[in-house]
């Protein structure tokens, strides 16, 4: 699965936390109960939790944006969905 069929609509991202469920509890990411994710989350749900593909996928996030980690522009308080958006059909993932 790529990160843009798991973000169809903002409905399924969040902020402060890698997943949560439908009553807004921080969950795992590979939580049969997880309805939302950061991008963060988000790659470790499609891509895996551990390995090269993550890590990759990862650094070219961060390649793309001024912040340290990419958690850190999730969760910024400027970040939109569209700009997580924009980023996951850039990359192609």
């Amino acid at each position: 699965m790529k990160l843009q069929e798991l973000f169809t609509d903002e409905s399924k991202w969040t902020k402060e936390a890698f997943a949560r469920n439908k009553n807004n509890l921080k969950v795992d990411v590979s939580s049969p109960f997880a309805v939302c994710w950061c991008i963060y989350g988000g790659v470790m749900k499609c891509y895996g939790q551990d390995g090269e593909d993550k890590s990759f996928i990862l650094s070219r996030i961060l390649a793309l944006n001024n912040f340290v980690s990419v958690i850190d522009f999730n969760d910024c308080e400027l970040t939109t969905f569209e700009d997580i958006k924009k980023i996951i059909k850039e990359l192609d993932i």
